[in-house]
């Protein structure tokens, strides 16, 4: 199955996925001879190229969103908002092996504007990763995201004591950004020498509810500070369903990378909608009971409770859980 626009790299244009529709990641799975992800549109050259696919945004010109922000935790600059300083770094990533990524088909549920999705894509070399938001201005923000990191100079790798920046954009600081401003991003053209898992060709993302999504078989899937809005939107036997949903969505073996939020949080949230105040007064399945349903009702072999250190990022301090099929 062919995927003519997840990935703005190579064509510019937002995915957005009916309902139903089906989220595909057949063909990143082979040898390194394989085609990679492209677009059906043909590949046009210089000015052209630019103002068709990468366009950047004028200045000052703000999208509205299209979701309001407190219905799904869908906030524009999340991961801005919680960097105390331009060095700050995730401490969830530094948490995770990269060989649950590297050479696998990773899913990114709920993966906002993409920081988290790219830094994978980029850094840790999966076959491929699909990031999937709700919203679609967020969907938009992280393709611009992708090509703009993809244009700008990359910076030296990760190392064990220099985890990833929390914001991919931090990183392309000493490149003069005003370039890919004057002349556009860098045209999407696929090397000769593609091999599988070669940003950014690895990477897409999709606008959709991926509830109502059906999903191919991957090897790791990320569900980071997405549990309470699932919670308060479809209850306790939503999110019961979106557990068991994830684990038919592994391959054996494959890896559940869970992020749960804490309880506390969800009373002010619950009172943005009627709805969904009254799925909160219904809750009856707390997050400390997620770990036990997960391997006992849900069927998963193991699991695995990762403490982050001490973040300088307010809101990344929470407790990772890693689930094997």
């Amino acid at each position: 199955m062919s995927h003519p626009s997840n990935n703005p790299y190579l064509s510019g244009r937002p995915s957005v996925r009916s309902r139903g529709a089906s989220i595909s990641l057949r063909g990143y799975r082979g040898k390194q001879s394989q085609k990679p992800y492209h677009s059906d549109r043909p590949v046009r050259s210089g000015r052209a190229a630019r103002d068709q696919d990468h366009r950047p945004a004028r200045r000052g010109q703000r999208q509205q969103p299209t979701i309001p922000p407190d219905l799904y935790g869908n906030y524009n600059n999340y991961y801005n908002s919680r960097r105390k300083a331009a060095t700050s770094t995730d401490s969830r990533l530094a948490l995770l092996a990269p060989s649950i990524f590297t050479n696998k088909t990773v899913l990114d549920i709920g993966c906002n504007s993409g920081n988290i999705t790219l830094i994978i894509a980029r850094e840790w070399s999966p076959a491929h990763i699909q990031g999937v938001d709700i919203d679609q201005q967020l969907i938009t923000k992280a393709q611009s995201n992708l090509r703009l990191c993809h244009s700008l100079k990359p910076p030296a790798g990760i190392t064990a004591d220099r985890p990833p920046n929390m914001d991919i954009l931090l990183h392309c600081h000493y490149f003069p950004r005003s370039l890919a401003v004057m002349f556009g991003y860098l045209p999407s053209r696929t090397p000769p020498g593609y091999k599988t898992g070669q940003f950014p060709y690895n990477v897409a993302f999709t606008a959709c509810d991926w509830m109502e999504s059906t999903q191919e078989k991957v090897d790791t899937i990320l569900a980071l500070s997405i549990t309470k809005w699932i919670h308060l939107h479809h209850g306790d036997d939503g999110l019961k369903k979106f557990f068991q949903k994830v684990y038919d969505a592994l391959t054996p073996g494959g890896v559940f990378v869970l992020e749960p939020q804490a309880y506390s949080g969800y009373a002010k949230r619950a009172k943005v909608q009627p709805e969904m105040q009254a799925k909160f007064e219904q809750i009856k399945f707390m997050p400390e009971d997620f770990n036990a349903y997960l391997l006992d009702t849900v069927g998963f072999s193991k699991g695995e409770k990762l403490e982050p250190q001490a973040s300088q990022s307010k809101g990344f301090d929470r407790a990772i859980y890693l689930y094997t099929k």
